[in-house]
């Protein structure tokens, strides 16, 4: 007998007949560029608040050793929220945790542009960084993403998760305070021996439970790990840069913070530059090799400012861009599905990592964030005139920005440049911020 059974599913609607939303939903390249503004706008968050730390401390109120807390509490939240924004994006839908990060993170950006007190501007970066935390993995998955999630698991590991965010926020903290109040102190040492536990306990807690916030077995993947390794020093040396160039042009050179930003125009030139050229050679060159090409350094040698900066936004941007692909498109041959949130979340946490140990080494000695020798009264000294300072500044530029990459050598009887300029026994400083 035949099945004369009538479908009466309707064939879906055509393109032109959707509502002018539905439409917009359909456009990739649109897409695309609204998932992208989350990296944009973590960036300018820690950019740009630092270009404006000298306004921020006078306007506040911070006092020097606190002024670094307006980076670092949103580092704080951002670092312990990145690993559960990615695995919420996993369960739940990357775009559905896309848009709720983006409007928290949009919530507390309105709060501290109205904020007065030290306190409340803290607060409210710390609740930012939850914001980008969980915007960021998603921002990575997004435009390479088939669908949204078909895991039918969707039990949380809260348990995993409260070791690893308490635990994380600890480390950062004991990074972020340690210069001013002592690297064995109480204060500090407490809460980073805690937090060193909760971490040890989180990596128990997921070999353990059926399921894991972070299975372990994702690590295998050597291109993973090798990725990962390698986003950390690219980002960590990118934005150390940053923070320091942008208080010495204006606590030393007196630059206004426009003047600042656009000194760093060259820099995103040569990244976006790269970005564009590597697009073309994903597909005949192996990501190993671009990668490689990319964070070889070239010779630094009669560099100024500009030739520093393009020096290094560009390589940064071959590298990273090679960084992201060779992640979003290695997945494992067990659980693929689960990696594009860890992915995300490890190559976002860079940035906070990198940038606080950096901080952190260079202000063990001088919690000041940039002191300049002056001469004694009367006295004029070569570095005092523009042409003067403004070679100071591109040899600065070059080796903080090439000692992060490792990049900084001296060969056996030479002096460093540092020791070069370092003030001899007898002469007479004055220390000024």
């Amino acid at each position: 007998m035949e099945d004369t059974t009538i479908s009466t599913t309707a064939p879906p609607p055509e393109k032109s007949q959707l509502p002018w939303y539905r439409r917009l939903n359909q456009m990739k390249g649109l897409l695309l560029a609204l998932v992208s503004m989350a990296q944009m706008l973590d960036i300018i968050n820690v950019a740009s608040v630092t270009i404006a730390l000298p306004n921020i401390q006078e306007e506040i109120g911070y006092s020097t050793d606190q002024l670094q807390w307006v980076t670092s509490a949103y580092a704080l939240a951002y670092g312990a929220f990145l690993l559960i924004g990615g695995r919420f994006g996993d369960l739940f839908g990357h775009r559905r945790t896309y848009i709720f990060g983006v409007t928290w993170f949009s919530i507390w950006a309105i709060v501290n542009g109205f904020a007065k007190d030290p306190i409340i501007m803290s607060v409210g970066r710390a609740l930012q960084g939850m914001g980008a935390g969980f915007t960021v993995p998603s921002f990575v998955v997004i435009p390479a993403s088939k669908g949204e999630s078909k895991i039918t698991d969707r039990r949380i590991d809260f348990l995993g998760v409260s070791t690893f965010t308490i635990g994380i926020v600890c480390v950062i903290f004991y990074l972020s305070e340690s210069p001013t109040s002592g690297w064995a102190s109480a204060k500090t040492l407490t809460p980073f021996l805690i937090g060193l536990a909760l971490l040890i306990s989180f990596v128990f807690i997921e070999y353990k439970i059926d399921y894991p916030i972070m299975p372990l077995y994702i690590w295998k993947s050597r291109r993973l790990v090798a990725s990962s390794l390698a986003i950390i020093c690219v980002s960590a040396a990118t934005n150390a840069m940053v923070y320091f160039s942008s208080l010495l042009f204006q606590n030393v050179l007196g630059y206004t913070p426009l003047k600042t930003s656009l000194t760093y125009i060259v820099h995103g030139v040569g990244a976006v530059v790269a970005n564009i050229v590597v697009n073309k050679l994903l597909s005949k060159v192996r990501t190993k090799l671009i990668m490689l090409v990319g964070v070889a350094d070239a010779d630094d040698e009669d560099q100024g400012v500009v030739g520093a900066a393009q020096q290094i936004g560009t390589p940064i941007g071959i590298a990273i861009a090679n960084i992201v692909a060779n992640n979003v498109n290695s997945p494992t041959a067990k659980g693929a599905e689960l990696l594009p949130g860890y992915r995300a979340a490890f190559y976002s946490y860079a940035v906070m990592a990198g940038v606080g140990l950096v901080v952190t080494i260079l202000f063990a000695a001088n919690s000041d964030p940039v002191r300049m020798h002056s001469p004694p009264a009367g006295e004029v000294c070569a570095g005092d005139d523009e042409a003067g300072r403004e070679k100071e500044t591109s040899e600065v530029l070059k080796g903080g920005s090439l000692m992060s990459l490792g990049d900084v050598s001296v060969q056996p009887g030479e002096k460093s440049e540092m020791e070069e300029s370092s003030v001899q026994p007898g002469e007479k400083t004055e220390l000024k911020d």
